[in-house]
């Protein structure tokens, strides 16, 4: 996760440096022309800009206010799955915690390691899903390698969607530990309860990823920009004030909305692997901070 107080213009230019150069060229070229042949009498007048000017800046505050709520959506969903594996592991704890202070006999080695697993899985499942929704192999991630045992690792390597198959696996792991009696009744239900809603949340998440903003909204935004810097470069030169003033001025008009139609670009693909991404490594890695060390008590974490 990276924050920032202030972005570097350096970080900026290669990204705008062409438009900046083509809208540089159109408007000197038009203001040019106009001034050459003197046909300030024939350019439009300032107000067919303005209104322009006015309903694209509507328009683009449509799209950044969508594009923002994307992010804040996405970014709630993988908060939600990172309460539910919190929440899995409560319920894990109280078990161990049940048996540590009844008279049974404790548990048995291999109830003890399902029941780890289940909670080691859903720390891995929160590794795989980032990985996936940003388009990359979880089965790379050495975070997501260490969590698995060997079986598991080469199961997972052939599987188109290895997340759900680790929710598919803890629930393999939730009835045999009901069956041996590792879980009560209401501790079996409520981790197939928070696994039920783990599912519905990756579900939505992809849904998210698979759902892209609509094209024609960039599209016609670049056409309206577009738009905008020719006919303020039509209509500046005709003030006599303004000249060859109109070529810096309607490249930096220009520049601003393009700048905006950026940031609400780069906020609608949430999942997209760039400096905006939803942080899943940080929110994965603190989980597994706080799952491994509360409620496996190891103290070699990340």
């Amino acid at each position: 996760m990276i924050i920032e107080k202030r972005i570097k213009l350096r970080r900026l230019f290669p990204i705008i440096w062409k438009r900046l150069l083509g809208m540089t060229v159109l408007s000197s070229t038009i203001v040019t022309i106009i001034l050459w042949q003197d046909w300030r009498n024939f350019a439009p007048d300032i107000t067919t800009p303005l209104i322009l000017g006015t309903a694209l800046a509507i328009f683009l505050g449509f799209r950044t206010d969508s594009a923002n709520a994307r992010w804040f959506d996405a970014r709630s969903q993988f908060d939600a799955l990172a309460a539910q594996a919190r929440a899995l592991g409560l319920v894990i704890a109280q078990a161990f915690a049940r048996h540590e202070r009844t008279d049974t006999p404790s548990l048995q080695g291999i109830d003890r390691r399902a029941m780890e697993e289940i909670v080691r899985l859903s720390i891995a499942h929160i590794w795989s899903l980032g990985q996936q929704l940003k388009g990359k192999l979880p089965m790379k991630k050495e975070q997501v390698i260490n969590l698995l045992g060997p079986d598991m690792k080469k199961q997972l390597s052939s599987d188109h969607n290895p997340a759900l198959s680790i929710i598919f696996r803890q629930t393999q792991s939730l009835g045999r530990l009901s069956d041996a009696g590792a879980l009560t009744e209401s501790e079996a239900e409520e981790v197939a309860d928070i696994l039920r809603e783990t599912a519905r949340l990756q579900t939505e998440a992809e849904g998210l990823r698979d759902t892209p903003f609509p094209v024609h909204y960039s599209y016609f935004t670049h056409v309206f920009i577009w738009l905008l810097v020719i006919l303020l470069s039509l209509s500046l030169p005709a003030k006599e004030q303004f000249a060859f003033y109109a070529v810096p001025l309607a490249v930096l008009i220009g520049w601003v909305f393009f700048m905006i139609e950026g940031i609400g670009r780069y906020m609608e693909e949430p999942w997209e692997n760039n400096r905006n991404v939803v942080p899943t490594d940080a929110i994965a890695t603190e989980l597994e901070r706080d799952i491994r060390s509360l409620v496996l008590k190891e103290t070699d974490i990340p």
